[in-house]
């Protein structure tokens, strides 16, 4: 199998993984404490994952984030199954994603000269949600910032479905496919699709 199908089995496997997490949450009714824990502790997975080399150790730690990601997704998951909407979200986080797939392979390379002006939009987009959420802690009460939210979540969809793009095209780069690292080519798309999850309004 080539190194893009791979790619894409080891997707595919996280994937399923997060899915499985998320329907066997830990914590069902998660404190302040162990939301911040989750938080910390997949920023920590992200940087041990960036830093090892590809073998048995990354596996466990690819394993581990995506067991992780499934925890922190199940209060999202429930709230869409008691609403009845998580089958059309998971439908449009998929019609995106292999729509802007299939950009990315027909694409000659032309996304690649956007990458920093994505991250630009990315740190931007950090920036607004931490604000978001801070001037939501100091007055939840004297302002509605759902509107806000919204439009946020919108820039996010739009952000995102180009980094689909974008990291497909990515892994058609001959140098990526040399380096072999399974795990480090799947962990981009994988998320990619967490965040266009993440950004479908509840």
């Amino acid at each position: 199998m080539s190194f893009i199908g791979l790619t894409y089995l080891h997707l595919t496997a996280a994937l399923v993984v997060t899915a499985v997490s998320s329907e066997y949450p830990l914590f069902p009714n998660k404190s302040t404490v162990v939301t911040i824990a989750e938080v910390i502790t997949i920023f920590v997975l992200i940087f041990l994952l960036t830093g090892a080399k590809p073998g048995p150790y990354k596996y466990v730690l690819f394993a581990a984030f995506c067991l992780l990601i499934g925890q922190t997704l199940a209060p999202k998951v429930d709230k869409l199954q008691e609403k009845g909407t998580l089958r059309e979200v998971l439908v449009s986080v998929g019609g995106i994603f292999l729509a802007m797939t299939v950009v990315g392979f027909l694409d000659n390379q032309n996304l690649l000269g956007f990458g920093g002006y994505a991250l630009a939009a990315l740190i931007g987009l950090i920036i607004a949600r931490i604000a978001l959420m801070i001037a939501n802690m100091a007055s939840p009460e004297s302002m509605d910032f759902s509107k806000i939210n919204t439009i946020l979540n919108w820039f996010a969809t739009v952000l995102f479905s180009f980094y689909v793009a974008y990291d497909t095209q990515r892994l058609k780069d001959k140098t990526v496919q040399r380096g072999k690292d399974y795990v480090d080519a799947s962990l981009g798309l994988f998320l990619d699709i967490l965040n266009l999850f993440s950004s479908m309004d509840d």
